[in-house]
């Protein structure tokens, strides 16, 4: 028999250890060349959190012990009413055995507690049988994305050199607008209402295909939070903006991370261009600038990785420009909470 444990903040060393060796395990599974997280990413992922979110989260323990499953739950508090989303998985040798029925189980519960209709599973990498599991359910897709990989060595020669050349021709956009790095590893308070104007621009003009969502706003809060989950998982970062000469406006933003448990690695965060400044090569020039500066800073890196919606053409058609090429596929299901209640009481 399984045991369901709740995960409740501040979570114990031996929790975190136990929960870390299972999501390293899953990780590895799915993604041999993955370097291990540190325990102390698994403590921060458990304790720190958007403040405009309600979170939980469920592990279920095997017979000997081990941790088998883990579901992390959120849902909005400050937009979107209606939405609630989990990240749920189980160890390959405990599938098939109502590990992710019982912790889907913990989710609906959460759903229903906080008056949340509409459920969101998400798989930033996954494979046939969660897929499988979310068809069983009756889950539809909302949305499919790839995790995409530039090898450096596979970046076209000179193109980088050609795009930044190209934003400072005569008729090039550096005439409209400049850029301009935020300090590393940091969200100074005189930053934070620009990087909440930009962090809106994602939020808010990004494909979410057939996700319900509604529109959303990032306060300074969050965006203090972000920072310190960030340094607490071990990360540095960088952030880039876009600024328009004439209002002053921020209008774009790129970001990149630093995994400290491995450094051949850089992961693209996000990219955003507001929609009335599109059509001016921002986005390349943003993703041009701090590529460069990857290069020229951080040798040792070898390898990029970025998430990004199937349908997000705009972002792909630059990244596959640079040599981008899908490495894992991603997935959004969605299901009514109804009937998700309706599907757990045929299996009870």
């Amino acid at each position: 028999m399984y045991a369901i444990e709740h995960v409740e903040p501040p979570i114990t060393d031996e929790l975190a250890c136990d929960i870390n060796a299972f999501e390293n395990g899953l990780t590895l599974e799915l993604d041999p060349s993955a370097m291990p997280l540190p325990v102390s990413a698994t403590k921060a992922y458990a304790d720190l959190h958007d403040p405009h979110e309600v979170v939980d989260a469920f592990a279920a323990r095997a017979p000997d012990g081990s941790v088998a499953g883990v579901a992390w739950m959120s849902a909005p508090t400050n937009d979107n009413p209606h939405l609630t989303f989990t990240r749920l998985g189980v160890a390959a040798s405990h599938r098939r055995s109502g590990v992710g029925t019982a912790l889907l189980g913990a989710f609906v519960a959460f759903a229903a507690e906080h008056q949340r209709t509409t459920l969101l599973l998400g798989a930033d990498i996954f494979h046939d049988g969660g897929e499988a599991f979310a068809a069983s359910l009756g889950a539809s897709v909302a949305m499919r994305a790839h995790v995409n990989q530039l090898l450096i060595s596979d970046l076209p020669d000179g193109l980088i050199e050609h795009w930044i050349a190209t934003a400072h021709s005569a008729t090039g956009a550096v005439h409209d607008y400049d850029l301009e790095w935020v300090p590393d590893s940091d969200m100074p308070e005189e930053w934070l209402a620009d990087l909440a104007i930009v962090s809106d621009v994602l939020m808010n003009d990004a494909p979410m295909e057939d996700i319900p969502i509604e529109e959303r706003h990032t306060t300074p809060d969050q965006l203090r939070a972000h920072c310190a989950r960030a340094r607490a998982f071990g990360r540095e970062w960088w952030t880039l903006i876009a600024r328009h000469r004439v209002t002053g406006e921020p209008v774009g933003y790129t970001e990149m991370f630093f995994p400290s448990e491995d450094p051949s690695l850089g992961s693209q965060g996000a990219t955003a261009v507001g929609g009335a400044h599109r059509g001016n090569a921002l986005g390349r020039w943003l993703k041009a600038a701090m590529l460069e500066r990857v290069m020229r800073e951080r040798p040792d890196i070898t390898r990029i990785r970025t998430f990004n919606a199937d349908s997000n053409d705009p972002m792909l058609a630059i990244n596959f420009a640079m040599g981008f090429k899908g490495l894992h596929p991603a997935c959004r299901w969605m299901i009514d909470r109804t009937d998700a209640e309706t599907w757990l009481e045929k299996r009870a």
